[in-house]
């Protein structure tokens, strides 16, 4: 199966939780910790077809919270961790899995995310 280009329309950005550095290479500490400060970084641009599939609400910690599942399908990538996330204008979706497709396994994947319920937005 051939995964046609103009379902791609979504513009996204694959992000990495990673340790900052600085010039030398070296990593950065917090001044007031000493915790080796982490962020979200932005490591390729690529284009994504997003098909929401469902949305659930539900209480946790006496709070009303919102989740809504979706699948992400894009260009097969070899760099893409299931603990990435995907950034499209600000709404974060969190992998729940990749799975790659069942002709070649290198032509395109599909992402199961989530988006609302996590707390590393």
């Amino acid at each position: 199966m051939t995964l046609a280009a103009g379902k791609l329309r979504h513009r996204v950005e694959l992000q990495r939780f990673e340790y900052l550095q600085d010039s030398a290479g070296d990593p950065i500490q917090d001044p007031d910790t000493g915790e080796l400060r982490r962020e979200w970084v932005t490591y390729a641009t690529v284009f994504a077809a997003i098909e929401p599939l469902s949305a659930r609400e539900f209480v946790a910690s006496g709070a009303s919270v919102s989740e809504m599942m979706a699948r992400l399908t894009l260009r097969w990538r070899s760099d893409f961790l299931p603990s990435d996330r995907v950034n499209d204008h600000g709404k974060i979706y969190n992998p729940r899995g990749v799975l790659t497709d069942v002709d070649s396994g290198r032509e395109y994947m599909t992402i199961p995310v989530s988006q609302g319920a996590n707390e590393g937005e």
